[in-house]
């Protein structure tokens, strides 16, 4: 990721200066959100709804940055 980080106390606030950074970032998100899903054995289907959504999202901003190019 090339976006820059700032901390503010313990946490660690990331700035995406683009939208492929954005998209990369929720790449990511959908991976973890998998893992999670994928590694439970029962009551997990929150995490495979919320990787749904997030690609989804993706999909929207893929859409909109074909547009810019």
């Amino acid at each position: 990721m090339h976006g820059y980080g700032v901390n503010v106390g313990v946490i660690k606030v990331v700035v995406i200066k683009s939208i492929q950074e954005k998209i990369d970032v929720l790449k990511h998100e959908v991976d973890v959100l998998r893992n999670i899903y994928n590694s439970m054995d029962h009551d997990g289907g929150r995490f495979n709804t919320a990787a749904s959504v997030l690609e989804e999202r993706i999909k929207q901003l893929e859409f909109d940055e074909s547009f810019r190019r």
